[in-house]
C-alpha cells in the first residue's frame, strides 16, 4: 500500500525520491550530528526499510495499543448500533480531531493548520475502514494496535525519508493520493467481509 501510494506521487512528478539523503543529512547537520558517520545509500536504504517494516512495529504497536484500546476496543463496539457507515465515519472523524492539537502544531501537515486537521479526518477515516473490518471481523484489539503500529513504523520511517518534499495535501501518505488509496483498500476489505461465503457443493452420494 505505501509503495503504491509513493508511486504515485513520484510517477506524476508530485515528489521526487532523495536517493542520496541530502535532506536528511541537512537536518541532522542542523542540530550538530556527524553526517559523516551515515551510511552510503545502498546500505542506508534496505536497512532503513528492514528497520521500519519487520523491527520498529513491534515497539510502535504498543503504543498504538494504547490508542486501539480506546478506539477498536471500547469505542467502535458502542456506535455500531448506529449502522456501519454512520458508525465508522463518526469514528474516522473523532480519531481525527484526537490529533488536532498536534496537527495545529505543525506535525503532519505542516504550514496548514487548519486544512490538515480537515485532511487528518479524511485520514483517520480511510485507514479507519480497514482497521475496523479486520478487528470486527477477527474480534482482536490486539490485531489492530499491531496495524496501528506498522501503518506509524511506514509512515515516519523510510517513506517520509525517502521523499521529503511531498505537499502534505496532495502526495504521499497525508494527501489526497494517500487517502485515496486507503479508502479503496479499507471499502475493497468491507465488500469481501460483506459478500457470504459460497455454499460448498454437496456431492452425489452425500443427497440423502
Amino acid at each position: 500500500a505505501f509503495g503504491l501510494v509513493y508511486a504515485l506521487t513520484w510517477l506524476p512528478g508530485l515528489g521526487e525520491p532523495d536517493w542520496q539523503m541530502q535532506s536528511l543529512g541537512a537536518l541532522l547537520a542542523s542540530v550538530g550530528a556527524n553526517i559523516s558517520a551515515l551510511p552510503e545509500p545502498v546500505q542506508f536504504w534496505p536497512a532503513l526499510f528492514l528497520v521500519s517494516t519487520l523491527g520498529a512495529p513491534f515497539i510502535n504497536g504498543l503504543f498504538g495499543l494504547g490508542e486501539e484500546i480506546g478506539w477498536r476496543g471500547f469505542l467502535l463496539p458502542r456506535l455500531m448500533p448506529l449502522g456501519k457507515a454512520r458508525a465508522y465515519l463518526l469514528l474516522g472523524v473523532i480519531w481525527g480531531l484526537w490529533h488536532a492539537p498536534l496537527v495545529a502544531v505543525g506535525f503532519n501537515y505542516p504550514g496548514y493548520p487548519i486544512l490538515g486537521i480537515v485532511w487528518m479526518c479524511g485520514l483517520t477515516t480511510a485507514i479507519g475502514i480497514y482497521f475496523n473490518e479486520l478487528a470486527l471481523r477477527e474480534r482482536s484489539t490486539l490485531l489492530a494496535g499491531w496495524l496501528h503500529g506498522l501503518f506509524n513504523s511506514q509512515s515516519y520511517g523510510v517513506w517520509r525519508i525517502l521523499f521529503p518534499n511531498v505537499n502534505p495535501l496532495i502526495g504521499g501518505i497525508t494527501g489526497l493520493i494517500g487517502i485515496g488509496v486507503w479508502l479503496a483498500i479499507g471499502l475493497n476489505e468491507a465488500r469481501r467481509t460483506s459478500v457470504p461465503a459460497k455454499r460448498p457443493r454437496v456431492a452425489a452420494d452425500q443427497v440423502v
